[in-house]
């Protein structure tokens, strides 16, 4: 009679490990997701070369960073240029504004 109630306990004992051990696994899991990084889109009506444009970027870049934002870190920056079309714009903020609801 001992014996199966040591039979018993080994098997309640094990049991209880294996959950113990299940419980560990899943908190650990939940801990190593990432965080979510912002993405900010940034048009403009010139091209990628122009000067006017890059120290509009350079600006832009600066007050993030002076209120704590460093760029591809803990915000994502998408840059488009309209290249002087006046109908990009509508199609690239109805993309953003779509993509912005997701």
């Amino acid at each position: 009679m001992w014996r199966e109630r040591a039979k018993d306990m080994k098997r309640k004992i094990t049991v209880l490990t294996l959950c113990a051990i299940l419980f560990a696994l899943c908190g650990s899991v939940d801990a190593q997701q990432t965080k979510k990084i912002p993405t900010v889109g940034f048009l403009l009506e010139g091209f990628p070369s122009s000067i006017s444009d890059s120290i509009r970027i350079d600006a832009f870049r600066k007050g993030l960073h002076e209120i704590g934002y460093t760029e591809g870190k803990s915000i994502f920056i998408e840059y488009r240029f309209a290249e002087g079309k006046e109908s990009a714009f509508r199609i690239w903020h109805q993309s953003w504004s779509d993509s912005s609801r997701m």
